[in-house]
């Protein structure tokens, strides 16, 4: 995440001409504390469920080296399925219930 913010700090300044104020202002504006831990959260869930399932089909594999790239295979479109599903439910369960949208803090 910290290399994520510092690479769009980096481009929108140096590469766009935006003011290192102008986006720090914004920034603090509009990132908040909270988010940034559900943000560890998600990604940690998004870790577990991907070791997971590749631990399960890395186990389960047979057959030589054709087993093992089917079971890749398998275990790379299970884990695409999964993030997308641990992202909605992390996204539902801490937007979800919110009646009101709320752009800064």
């Amino acid at each position: 995440m910290v290399g994520g913010w510092i690479a769009w700090k980096l481009s929108l300044v140096q590469f766009y001409g935006l003011s290192g104020g102008t986006y720090d202002h914004y920034f603090d504006s509009f990132m908040q504390p909270a988010d940034i831990l559900y943000a560890i959260f998600q990604a940690v869930g998004i870790a577990v469920v991907v070791i997971l399932i590749h631990t399960y089909y890395g186990y389960t594999a047979s057959g030589g080296p054709v087993g093992v790239g089917e079971a890749v295979g398998k275990a790379v479109r299970a884990s695409f399925v999964a993030v997308m599903t641990v992202c909605l439910l992390v996204a539902t369960a801490l937007y979800g219930s919110a009646d009101t949208l709320r752009i800064s803090g």
